[in-house]
């Protein structure tokens, strides 16, 4: 069977001046948030990114401003449990925020992972900071202790627009009031938690690689409900979170026996008798690298191969919602390996990038559009960045995190890692860089003094302007923003 090592599936998580070569089409409608129905108890935030890839149809659209060139790295919290051991988000997706907390999950995994999962001395694995406009600089607001284990990293929290907080780990799922005071705590069945999302009618879904599907109340913790996806004798498991449109769950699998079985589920929360029922699946050719996303009722996400018998040849795929059954749109191959998700243009289409070798052919930020508009099946590239290009830096520098998209719907800034690898795969130095999308000029670039991210940037806003806060795999919280005699700038660090 061609089962990826567990390691490797956990490591794959969620994930990151060229010219157009098309003409740019008319602007879809820009995303809008759309929130559970009026039963919940929960309500998710407005601005800032408050859950994995920013809202329930996975957009990685921030709603909010960017920093202005000359932004520079101001803040820096060397995280560490127990003391002298360092925590990270390893390629999790790191941190969520409202716009003005900011919550991370970090951990670490002991050095016989995946054989022992956590190690019981890791604590405080969802950190929560703040940024307001009477302190003027970020600071720690509030950790979760013993609650969550070293798992929580593999999972993004939900920040509530009041400040209340949900995270898990793998073995129980918490709601935090804004103070940090525990509000509940369930138990789940077990798995590797993959970011919590929300329903309608206050319920929240933990979706897991190595265990099921389950449900919850946002308002009292109650388990409502929990499904595993069994096929002959195995199970389809997710190493991404799942897009949301009202009670409906969409699940991007892939046969824990047998990766390259993929299958995007359609699943129903049934609100009247706490259960979950298959509305659709759609099979392809897997293991999916990227969450999909959610545009009308259509999903784009991807594959390893075109189906389970075919050689490694990843492709993007839209798939119709038509209420009870999937329809393929159309199919395009990727040219290489996705592992973030496709982060939506409020102009119109979505980006993505593709990682592999020879480094220097997967240096391309594409767009591509939403519909096939010739009719051939294929899906239509709307114009490609050459993100190397924009640094001007010695080696190749290619995509290597999630790419949030900030600003305004008509003047979009896309955020994204930018990591140039040596020839034994090591990192030869890694950038955050802003991309103005309409000029597709550098707005600025900030060096990371430490090992690469590959999560998303939370911007938290205040009156110093706004603040990007992230993850990297290792060590801790950083966070960009305009420097002022109030922030720590960190000189010794310059990098040029």
């Amino acid at each position: 069977m061609n089962k990826p090592p567990r390691a490797l599936l956990l490591l794959a998580l969620c994930l990151v001046a060229g010219a157009a070569v098309f003409a740019a089409p008319a602007a879809d409608a820009p995303p809008t948030r759309l929130s559970p129905g009026p039963l919940s108890s929960f309500l998710p935030a407005a601005q800032g990114c408050p859950m994995a890839h920013c809202d329930a149809q996975m957009t990685d659209w921030e709603n909010a401003l960017a920093p202005e060139p000359g932004a520079a790295l101001i803040w820096y919290d060397p995280r560490q449990s127990p003391p002298g051991q360092p925590l990270g988000s390893g390629r999790g997706l790191g941190c969520a925020g409202n716009g003005q907390i900011v919550a991370c999950s970090l951990g670490r995994a002991p050095e016989d992972y995946p054989d022992v999962l956590c190690d019981p001395q890791v604590q405080d694995t969802l950190v929560v900071y703040a940024y307001s406009d009477e302190q003027k600089t970020p600071y720690f607001l509030w950790s979760s202790g013993d609650l969550l284990n070293c798992s929580a990293f593999t999972s993004a929290p939900l920040v509530g627009a009041g400040g209340s907080i949900i995270a898990a780990d793998d073995s129980a799922i918490v709601r935090f009031g804004p103070n940090g005071t525990p509000v509940w705590q369930t138990p789940t069945a077990g798995g590797s938690p993959i970011s919590p999302v929300l329903l309608g009618d206050g319920v929240v879904v933990l979706v897991t690689v190595d265990g099921p599907i389950s449900a919850y109340d946002t308002e009292t913790g109650a388990s409502l409900a929990e499904i595993t996806l069994t096929q002959d004798g195995s199970f389809y498991e997710t190493v991404n979170t799942p897009a949301v449109s009202g009670n409906r769950l969409y699940v991007s699998t892939h046969l824990d026996a047998d990766s390259n079985y993929g299958r995007l589920y359609a699943l129903d929360f049934i609100a009247e008798q706490n259960a979950f029922q298959i509305a659709w699946q759609f099979d392809f050719g897997g293991p999916s690298g990227a969450s999909p996303l959610l545009v009308g009722d259509t999903l784009y996400f991807d594959g390893d191969r075109p189906d389970p018998q075919a050689d490694f040849a990843p492709q993007i795929y839209a798939v119709q919602d038509t209420g009870a059954a999937a329809q393929l749109l159309w199919t395009k191959p990727a040219g290489g390996q996705i592992q973030a998700s496709f982060a939506r243009d409020p102009r119109g289409g979505f980006w993505t990038f593709t990682i592999g070798t020879p480094v220097k052919d997967h240096r391309w930020l594409t767009r591509m559009r939403l519909t096939d508009q010739d009719g051939d099946g294929l899906g239509d590239v709307l114009e490609r960045i050459d993100l190397d290009a924009l640094l001007t830096l010695p080696g190749v520098h290619v995509p290597s995190s999630v790419m949030s998209i900030a600003g305004t719907a008509a003047a979009p800034v896309m955020i994204v890692g930018a990591t140039a690898y040596d020839e034994a795969g090591g990192v030869d130095s890694t950038y955050i860089v802003a991309i103005d999308l309409n000029t597709r000029a550098r707005l600025w670039r900030v060096w990371l003094p430490a090992d690469p991210t590959a999560g998303q940037f939370s911007i938290a806003l205040g009156a110093h302007g706004p603040r990007v806060f992230f993850t990297n795999k290792n060590t801790g919280l950083w966070v960009i923003g305009q420097p002022t005699r109030y922030t720590h700038f960190f000189p010794s660090l310059f990098h040029p």
